[in-house]
């Protein structure tokens, strides 16, 4: 074959290769931008959804504090249902024909509600640790252990002030020695408690156990006067 005839040929043969066609890529650099970029977006979200929560948490506890009217959370729910459950049994568990017991309690007569529980609780905690005593593990040992319990916390928490005799006399005119069943006994603490717990649940604003005016002595009073409950 000469030049010519060889040159011809090549002409006419078809090209022995294909093309294809690249599909577009992305810059890596890009890539990884719309990576970080999606992230952000899902980190920006959560954080909305975190802060949507404690805002909703914190407007709860503002609506929860001002429905409370003030009075410290501690106190507030110091003595529960619970306590008034417990006390209930401890009630039921008691003769109905049993010995009389004689104890001194205050009477409510004039006093507030602020200041004759002050008054009484101390006398409660003295009814329950000086006649009511049972074997360490019965039912009963443990309803007392957990009333007596219960009135330190009231003490120790700042719940219910103390009788300071050097700031305000001390309210025994108002107290008259009974003479009761051990069931009727324990019926005096358990309204003591009660009044407690509607005390905390009233009131507006955190308690003022000032009461000096209250417990003022009179020159014309009778120190105790005795009583039968029957």
């Amino acid at each position: 074959m000469n030049l010519i005839n060889y040159h011809q040929h090549l002409k006419l043969q078809p090209p022995s290769f294909t093309t294809r066609k690249q599909a577009p890529t992305t810059p890596k650099h890009i890539s990884i931008h719309k990576g970080l970029n999606i992230s952000r977006l899902n980190m920006e979200g959560n954080l909305h959804k975190k802060m949507t929560y404690m805002t909703d948490h914190l407007c709860l506890l503002v609506v929860l504090s001002l429905a409370s009217g003030g009075v410290p959370g501690p106190c507030r729910h110091s003595v529960m249902q619970d306590h008034l459950q417990s006390l209930g049994r401890l009630i039921d568990n008691q003769l109905d024909h049993s010995c009389f017991i004689q104890y001194p309690f205050t009477e409510h007569l004039n006093l507030s509600t602020v200041c004759y529980v002050k008054a009484a609780l101390p006398q409660a905690l003295e009814l329950l640790s000086k006649h009511f005593h049972y074997v360490r593990s019965s039912d009963n040992r443990r309803y007392v252990s957990a009333l007596q319990k219960l009135i330190y916390h009231l003490y120790t928490q700042g719940c219910v002030a103390e009788i300071d005799e050097e700031v305000e006399d001390s309210p025994v005119r108002f107290s008259k020695a009974v003479e009761s069943s051990p069931k009727d006994a324990l019926k005096k603490v358990q309204g003591v408690f009660q009044m407690y717990m509607n005390l905390m649940r009233d009131s507006k604003g955190p308690v003022d156990w000032d009461c000096r005016a209250e417990f003022t002595v009179e020159e014309d009073y009778q120190t105790t006067t005795t009583g039968r409950i029957t």
